[in-house]
């Protein structure tokens, strides 16, 4: 992650949300952490499935909306309000 003039790695990060198995659409994400404790709202949805008959199958997803809360990067606590963000999910069947 990049914050101001702070650059280091977020060593854990948990995916909170529920979603439609068919639309893939989802409610609000949590995402959390040791360091992180952030709230995504999705407002746009954009999907691309792709298949390949008997090989693999990819269902990617796109959530674009708002991102608030903190996360601390480099011993320092960062403020996040209500900023546009993009969130991907990915799937790939064999």
């Amino acid at each position: 992650a990049w914050a101001g003039e702070d650059f280091g790695k977020v060593t854990e990060v948990d995916f909170d949300y529920t979603q439609d198995p068919e639309t893939r659409e989802t409610g609000d994400w949590r995402i959390t952490g040791p360091e992180v404790d952030l709230h995504f709202v999705p407002e746009h949805h954009r999907r691309e499935r792709v298949g390949q008959i008997w090989i693999a199958e990819t269902d990617f997803n796109q959530y674009y909306g708002t991102l608030s809360g903190t996360f601390t990067l480099a011993g320092r606590t960062w403020q996040v309000d209500e900023v546009f963000a993009v969130c991907e999910e990915s799937l790939i069947r064999l």
